[in-house]
């Protein structure tokens, strides 16, 4: 199993999870950034409804490639599509449903697959915002870490 950590700085972390918690709190919501076709392939893209900072989420693809980035963009346009940041406020019922998931594979667990089914009969917010997220998973990000196999993250041998 990989574990991805993402780190923000103490004002950019303020604001941007100031904004996800200002959504209603019986709805689960996601931290998006803006769509951007050559950083799909590295995340999740999110299809919103609605309009502003907070939309819907109406679908989710894991990690397109590119050509399949640049399809959903001519399809849904770049204001209705948005690339998920791995910050999630859960709700109880998403809890619920996540635990009934997590019971029922034996592979990896991805948070992005069972989102995107929750949000075929469940409202999930999507908060997007533009500050600067380090991902701590990325080569080249200046802090990557490993799963020592217990759980627990530990640095990544220099």
């Amino acid at each position: 199993m990989s574990l991805r950590l993402r780190v923000m700085t103490t004002s950019d972390a303020h604001a941007a999870l100031s904004a996800l918690t200002a959504t209603p709190l019986d709805t689960a919501a996601v931290l998006a950034a803006p769509f951007d076709v050559d950083a799909a392939s590295y995340h999740g893209v999110i299809v919103c409804t609605g309009e502003g900072p907070v939309q819907t989420m109406a679908g989710l693809i894991e990690k397109p490639d590119r050509e399949q980035a640049a399809r959903l963009e001519t399809e849904h346009g770049t204001a209705n599509l948005r690339l998920l940041q791995g910050r999630v406020r859960v709700t109880p019922g998403l809890l619920d449903y996540l635990s009934v998931v997590a019971r029922s594979t034996t592979s990896e667990p991805k948070l992005s697959l069972p989102l995107a089914a929750y949000a075929g009969s469940h409202r999930i917010d999507v908060v997007t915002s533009t500050q600067s997220l380090t991902d701590l998973g990325q080569p080249g990000s200046g802090g990557a870490f490993q799963d020592d196999g217990l759980r627990n993250a530990a640095p990544a041998p220099g």
